[in-house]
């Protein structure tokens, strides 16, 4: 899953990709909100971001083996 993939939440998802570009990242983080907010595909989206090997500015590439 990517960033691309989970619509609205582009605040979150700046101040997720915001955090990785500054070596920001806490040691653990917590996706919290009732079913259907996004937080479950969000936390997945962003776990793919971290791992990727070819990530762009703004996501995830989708094809490494990371991100399959």
């Amino acid at each position: 899953m990517r960033f691309q993939d989970i619509p609205g939440l582009k605040d979150i998802k700046s101040h997720l990709i915001s955090a990785f570009e500054n070596n920001r990242i806490a040691h653990a983080q917590l996706f919290s909100g009732i079913e259907g907010s996004g937080a479950f595909p969000l936390s997945i989206a962003f776990a793919t971001f971290l791992l990727c090997k070819n990530k762009s500015h703004e996501d995830a590439c989708g094809q490494c083996e990371n991100c399959q």
